[in-house]
């Protein structure tokens, strides 16, 4: 979509000595390792700002996941986020990086692994009427020229360029429970296993449906606006899933629903979809064969619910019946990633209408110039992007540092 582009004379650029006056026996706490997270970590690396990066999980990355194994061949697949959703070009790959030599080689990453993603025949839709697919062109509006990855994915491109430079200050399964910010020197974290941190700043990069849980205790609690956006705001459901088969006897993007029911699930719920894909579009891989689903929103709230193999039957029964059992005669093998049931996430994005809201309340309204916000849902025009949730991590950072960074 047009509205994710970056303005065309790039990103505001980062102030190298906007930590000059920091004192370096006091360090920043970071919550959450995914985008947001280790773009914030990573920038303040870049300020030598000392830090340490709490996961609650035992991975890094967040919602950016890849699985290298499913193709047997080395080409990574995304589990999670995989579009790049720009559509005039991506140098924000670029644009993201603060190391020079990094910024220097992107110009050769980008020629050699990103492709141009389109979809010149449509998307074509089926309907019960006629018991067939047929083409329309009804969101094409939406469904703009993007970019993907070639063998990469977005989950290699943030361990290359990023978290590399920060992978010897993160702890894992570190599970936060509460954010003291009751002092005017310093901030206090406490974690299940009640071991406490301190430090002068906190950068929360949460998912919303976390502090909308309550998952974490806040002390003092949270201003009662930032609580009503949160009431307003929701993690929404969402999975995807691969499935190998011997052969393609389906188009390279279509939808199980006709294109009215389709265009009502994306207006009215704000990007709510189910959509397959050739997952395998423009790769080289001519001997292979994956059908990549999507499933987000209030289309996906009954799915998400079931078990991984009775969301797979379920798929499937729609495939057999639009493809007059091709699906089950040619199937290999299938993988599925519910992220509506991952520990510390609960969601694939939050809700795009109250984009405005949570950028306000959230990522330009710190606690007590103590507590900072990053994360997709506080990323205003960039909201559910991959680029814009790293955005919201380096805004934080540098706010933190008492440096005023907008990029929307």
């Amino acid at each position: 979509m047009r509205q994710f582009d970056i303005p065309v004379d790039g990103l505001p650029p980062v102030d190298h000595s906007a930590a000059s006056n920091w004192n370096p026996d006091e360090k920043v706490i970071i919550i959450g390792a995914g985008a947001a997270g280790i773009t914030a970590a990573y920038t303040l690396k870049h300020l030598n700002v000392p830090f340490i990066l709490l996961e609650a999980s035992n991975r890094h990355g967040g919602r950016v996941q890849r699985n290298e194994d499913f193709l047997g061949n080395g080409v990574a697949l995304d589990t999670g986020a995989e579009w790049i959703h720009t559509t005039r070009d991506v140098s924000v790959l670029k644009e993201l990086l603060l190391v020079e030599s990094d910024r220097m080689a992107m110009d050769s990453f980008i020629k050699e692994e990103i492709i141009e993603y389109d979809l010149p025949e449509g998307i074509f839709y089926y309907y019960n009427c006629l018991g067939r697919l047929s083409k329309n062109h009804i969101t094409r509006c939406i469904y703009d020229h993007e970019y993907k990855f070639k063998t990469k994915s977005w989950s290699q491109y943030l361990e290359t360029y990023l978290f590399s430079y920060i992978k010897d200050s993160i702890e894992y399964e570190a599970i936060v429970k509460e954010i003291d910010y009751s002092s005017p020197d310093s901030v206090k974290v406490t974690l299940a296993n009640f071991k406490q941190y301190s430090a002068a700043k906190v950068i929360c990069t949460v998912p919303v449906s976390i502090l909308k849980r309550g998952d974490i205790k806040f002390t003092p609690e949270l201003p009662k606006a930032k609580q009503n956006a949160l009431n307003k705001n929701k993690m929404k459901p969402g999975f995807k899933m691969m499935i190998e088969f011997k052969k393609q006897f389906y188009p390279d993007a279509f939808a199980d629903v006709s294109a009215l029911t389709s265009f009502f699930w994306l207006i009215s719920d704000l990007g709510s979809e189910r959509v397959y894909f050739d997952a395998l579009a423009k790769k080289d891989l001519p001997d292979k064969h994956v059908l990549g689903v999507y499933c987000y929103g209030v289309c996906a709230e009954d799915l998400s619910k079931l078990t991984d193999e009775d969301m797979f039957k379920d798929i499937m029964e729609k495939l057999d019946v639009i493809f007059d059992g091709e699906a089950s005669a040619n199937y290999i093998k299938h993988k599925v990633y519910n992220w509506t049931k991952e520990p510390f996430i609960y969601g694939v994005a939050s809700n795009m209408l109250y984009a405005g809201l949570m950028r306000k309340e959230f990522g330009k309204a710190p606690l007590n110039d103590r507590v900072f916000f990053g994360g997709e849902f506080t990323g205003g025009k960039y909201v559910i992007t991959v680029h814009g949730a790293c955005l919201t991590g380096r805004r934080a950072a540098l706010n933190a540092v008492g440096e005023e960074y907008d990029f929307d």
